[in-house]
């Protein structure tokens, strides 16, 4: 059955995510990780080593799993194994930027990153530099391969390297729950997303609104069968408007009125209930719209929460002009959009931005499904008296 996830894919497939323009991904690796934990472990092993030097102190990161949806973290540390650390000397100056390590075994161009560093301001931990201006026993750093040598401006006391190149990540030490997220757990092959334009949760809020919002225009209808007599009778939360009682005369239901629908009664757990003016006890069912539920996680079932399937595009359609109107798109993605648009035979005039445009479109989208309910379930007309 068609989940929230399931509508999540859908905005990112047909709208926010180009078939040239797919997030840098990686994984979970062996372990996972708790709800409370602070170090990640990882694989990158799917990265380019200019992927993976995007990853480092103070990168935002996604990380999806299926069961509890996306929790950004905020990247605080970069821990990795093999390869051989050098210990910096005392004598690595700030006078000439020249870093002191005995046999370090580096070349011009050669990668490093430090993991400890006591000095050296203008040099920052985890971050990777690359080599320049090597000797036997020093060696200085620069942002870019050949570039200038860094500046930094105290000396270096104490300090621990290793190449890069032989240092594959395997943890971060990361900052949970970021930005509004939840700390959930995470298993091994759960993908993390870097530094994404839409994280997930951006797009699951905008969702939620676009479902909470769709009464009173779309809604479903629903049944309750239950017993009543002249007191109140509780009836679901979701119920906004009765369409029709019946009570059982017999061998079938008929349509009865002398009913009245009763909103914030105190004395219904779901503050709804349906009165009647006068009649005896019996079996009754109430047809009734069911405005559609907000959701409160992926895994959450559409037709639970009063959402049919014909009105996915609709959510999507509507989510995306929500997450549109709160982010600096960049320009793939705006061409994405429009081409999908076109393609749905409702172009964007010259006129309209992209967020009226799929609001427009959600429009158009949702008229025939509006017309669609009233000519299922219209709504019942009972004659009390004929004069």
């Amino acid at each position: 059955m068609a989940t929230i996830a399931d509508v999540i894919e859908r905005v990112y497939r047909d709208y926010l995510l180009p078939p040239g323009e797919q997030p840098t991904r990686f994984v979970v690796n062996t372990g996972g990780i708790t709800d409370s934990a602070t170090t990640l472990p990882v694989s990158t092993t799917m990265l380019s080593p200019e992927e993976i030097d995007l990853i480092g102190v103070g990168t935002l990161i996604e990380v999806v799993s299926v069961t509890t949806g996306g929790e950004l973290m905020l990247v605080e540390a970069v821990t990795g194994t093999a390869g051989t650390s050098d210990a910096t000397e005392a004598g690595s100056s700030s006078s000439d930027d020249v870093i002191v390590a005995a046999a370090h075994g580096l070349a011009d161009g050669d990668k490093i990153r430090f993991s400890a560093l006591t000095g050296g301001a203008g040099l920052v931990i985890n971050k990777t530099y690359f080599v320049v201006n090597k000797t036997t026993g020093t060696f200085q750093l620069s942002e870019t391969s050949g570039g200038s040598a860094i500046d930094f401006t105290t000396d270096i006391s104490a300090g621990t390297f290793s190449p890069y190149a032989d240092l594959p990540i395997t943890a971060l030490t990361v900052r949970r729950a970021m930005f509004g997220t939840t700390a959930a757990a995470h298993v091994d092959t759960d993908f993390i997303f870097l530094a994404p334009d839409f994280p997930r949760q951006t797009v699951f809020d905008a969702i939620a609104d676009t479902i909470e919002g769709l009464w009173p225009q779309l809604w479903t209808a629903k049944v309750e069968e239950t017993y009543a007599d002249n007191t109140p009778v509780e009836l679901p939360a979701a119920c906004e408007e009765i369409l029709e009682v019946r009570v059982n005369s017999g061998s079938r239901w008929v349509t009865i009125g002398g009913w009245e629908l009763l909103t914030e009664y105190p004395l219904a757990s779901t503050e709804k209930a349906i009165q009647f003016v006068a009649r005896g006890s019996g079996s009754i069912q109430v047809k009734y719209r069911a405005a559609p539920a907000r959701p409160t996680a992926e895994t959450d079932v559409l037709v639970d929460l009063f959402v049919s399937a014909a009105w996915v595009k609709a959510v999507a359609v509507g989510a995306t002009a929500q997450v549109v109107a709160n982010e600096d798109i960049d320009r793939a993605t705006i061409a994405f959009i429009t081409q999908t648009l076109q393609s749905e035979g409702f172009p964007i005039g010259s006129g309209a931005d992209l967020r009226n445009s799929l609001l427009q479109f959600q429009d158009f989208l949702i008229r025939p499904l509006m017309a669609g309910l009233e000519a299922r379930h219209p709504t019942g007309v009972v004659i009390e008296t004929i004069l």
